[in-house]
């Protein structure tokens, strides 16, 4: 036959330990709720990055795009001043060449 005290002893022992090992797990739960929160926070946070790095790209897509565009129009304007630059002799030419048969008539078709 077993001691009471000894049953009484072994008794108060593996409570002590099951105390021991509630009161770890509770720590742990706890532990682990902060760790969750923290968890969300940071989803909250990319989410929220993913968000304005999309509306960032967006932007720059449209930027881009207005680039693009304007670097057209430049094109177009200096194949423009490339073309005018290429008439200015031929214009300064005509000029010449108009001034010379003004002169000549003048000479031809002098004042009475």
């Amino acid at each position: 036959m077993s001691n009471p005290n000894t049953d009484l002893e072994v008794i108060r022992v593996l409570l002590m330990v099951q105390l021991q090992m509630v009161d770890s797990v509770k720590s742990e739960q706890h532990r682990n709720a902060i760790q969750d929160c923290r968890l969300a926070d940071q989803d909250n946070r990319i989410s929220t990055l993913a968000k304005q790095n999309e509306e960032i790209l967006q932007t720059l897509n449209k930027f881009t795009k207005k680039l693009m565009l304007n670097e057209a129009q430049l094109q177009a304007f200096q194949d423009s001043v490339q073309f005018l630059e290429a008439e200015i002799p031929y214009l300064r030419n005509l000029v010449h060449r108009n001034e010379e048969l003004q002169n000549e008539r003048n000479f031809f078709c002098a004042p009475d």
